[in-house]
């Protein structure tokens, strides 16, 4: 899941240096609420939707994979129970209501994290938050009530009041170079860099010296790889692996 790549970037920064906020005004679900969730708090608008269905189904291999991670990166890294966030994507995970005997702090597990809590026979379960078969999705009073979002605004006003903030954000968007990557990294265009770069080297290998091919030739596959390893989709391994081929050529 390319949120799940996001979320663990979130999850980096030293919150004593730098601080994530998520502001949702109307709707993170599916995998959008991890993204939101991976930030340190959560400020939310109360009648926004949090989790349940989203526009794109999830498969279940990257589910269990979304669950791995929540339980072992992202929610140690914030504190958090695993359970309420898994059960936004995961329709599967069920999670109950749990009292403390003790000292009578509410959590919310699921069986998995219940039975890795340090004595589970001291909780006691109450009800059920989930809806078996389906992703939990919460409206933003709830997702506050539950303990996964820190306030809830009306607008973004408030939002900037809750922060003390009086100058205006600045909003981060992609720069021209993000487009150029984003297009350069399209499979056709890349094919493309690929198919010149190719024809370019031929055409120099035929010829003595070095002329007007490689130089077309070198930019083609200098394009190809900044874009790809820009993108993500490719590392050093590869370009590597690429030099070795055209100096055996």
């Amino acid at each position: 899941l390319c949120c799940m790549d996001l979320a663990n970037h979130l999850t980096q920064p030293d919150p004593e240096k730098a601080r994530t906020v998520a502001y949702v005004p109307a709707e993170a679900r599916s995998d959008a609420a991890l993204i939101a969730l991976a930030c340190d708090q959560l400020v939310i608008a109360p009648g926004a939707i949090l989790g349940g269905a989203g526009a794109v189904d999830i498969a279940p291999e990257e589910v269990l994979l979304a669950r791995e991670t929540l339980r072992d990166r992202l929610a140690p890294a914030k504190g958090r129970s695993w359970s309420l966030i898994a059960a936004l994507i995961d329709p599967d995970t069920r999670v109950y209501r749990y009292t403390h005997k003790g000292d009578g702090a509410v959590e919310y597990f699921c069986d998995a994290e219940l039975a890795r809590q340090a004595d589970p026979d001291s909780w006691v379960r109450g009800e059920e938050v989930t809806t078996a078969g389906r992703p939990l999705r919460l409206k933003g009073e709830q997702a506050q009530q539950l303990g996964l979002a820190r306030d809830t605004v009306e607008d973004f006003a408030g939002f900037k009041q809750i922060y003390g903030l009086e100058e205006e954000l600045v909003l981060a968007e992609p720069s021209w170079a993000h487009f150029l990557i984003d297009a350069l990294a399209q499979p056709a265009v890349a094919w493309l860099l690929l198919l010149i770069g190719g024809a370019a080297l031929y055409a120099e290998l035929q010829a003595p010296g070095i002329g007007i091919g490689g130089f077309v030739g070198g930019v083609c596959f200098l394009l190809y790889f900044w874009s790809k390893y820009l993108d993500g989709t490719a590392d050093w391994l590869e370009v590597l692996l690429f030099a070795a081929g055209v100096s055996c050529v």
